[in-house]
């Protein structure tokens, strides 16, 4: 019995050191992002959804094995409480049957503590299944905090993460990168003529021809809104336009098939290189930012980096 209470006290750590390795992960990877603070409401949802299955989850977990646990220290306490019986009968046994009665009620003292330790083995080993089910659910939650619901491209957290890498790489070993930003022209006017899920449409087209027509080590994400990033490692800024233009022109082609027609999409960009003057993302993204603006105001539907 004391073996299967180790035993589930030893779950119990690997559980809380398994949370604390997730937790102390997310915060890390907050630590290392010196992005602002979000105003996407639709990530911050997200994220909130996300926290509340977790906590739910864990406190499932928790509860669960609080029972089992308690149940199991119950159990010996009772076991001590009658070997402490016997233990006295023993002591005042002066014939050879009350010492074989006492035999008797030990025999069959020990094969229940054989058949309740069987019963609780079973259960702990279920208890270890459900958590490494839970254990990956709780990995899958970590993903999804990452992905934007919408579109299924990473979203503005991920990309945060993402650049800091990549600057942190210029850093190291001068690994240097360029930052494409993206704009869906009159975006507005898809949701305020033919509804908001021809707007999601959309935005679920234009992200499945930049994701996979980028190349295996370039980033996509959703920026915010109807905006997208791209990371293009190894790439200056005149072959990462280069890129994009070839992306612009693909959507350029595409045919969005919602609210019973047809709708023509076009995307205005703006690219820029990491400088080793910048020290950090912030300039690299007023670049980026300021291009994508020259683009638009140019008449829109166009690349433009310098």
């Amino acid at each position: 019995m004391e073996a299967v209470l180790i035993a589930a006290v030893v779950g119990m750590a690997a559980l809380t050191l398994s949370l604390w390795y997730l937790a102390s992960r997310d915060q890390a990877n907050a630590r290392r992002s010196d992005a602002t603070e979000l105003d996407d409401r639709e990530i911050v949802a997200q994220d909130a959804g996300a926290v509340s299955r977790s906590k739910e989850m864990l406190q499932d977990m928790m509860a669960a094995l609080s029972g089992q646990v308690e149940g199991y220290a119950q159990d010996v306490r009772k076991y001590n409480r009658s070997l402490e019986s016997h233990r006295k009968s023993l002591e005042q046994a002066h014939t050879m049957k009350s010492i074989r009665d006492i035999e008797a009620a030990l025999m069959r003292e020990v094969d229940s503590m054989r058949k309740a330790n069987a019963e609780y083995r079973d259960k702990l080993e279920e208890a270890n299944k459900t958590i490494a089910r839970q254990q990956q659910d709780l990995e899958q939650l970590a993903i999804d905090a990452k992905v934007d619901f919408l579109t299924k491209v990473p979203n503005r957290r991920a990309f945060d993460m993402q650049i800091h890498e990549e600057i942190e790489r210029y850093r190291r070993g001068g690994q240097y990168f360029s930052l494409a930003l993206i704009d869906i022209d009159h975006f507005k006017q898809f949701n305020d003529k033919f509804g908001h899920s021809t707007g999601d449409e959309v935005l679920r087209a234009v992200a499945r021809v930049l994701n996979e027509n980028r190349r295996t080590s370039d980033f996509v994400a959703r920026y915010g809104g109807e905006e997208f990033a791209i990371l293009l490692p190894n790439t200056g800024c005149g072959d990462a336009a280069g890129m994009v233009e070839k992306l612009r022109a693909m959507v350029e082609r595409l045919e969005v098939f919602a609210a019973g027609g047809r709708h023509k999409v076009t995307f205005s960009a703006g690219v820029a290189e990491l400088l080793p003057a910048d020290g950090g993302k912030a300039p690299l993204v007023e670049r980026a930012d300021a291009r994508l603006y020259a683009a638009k105001a140019a008449g829109r539907n166009q690349v433009v980096s310098n």
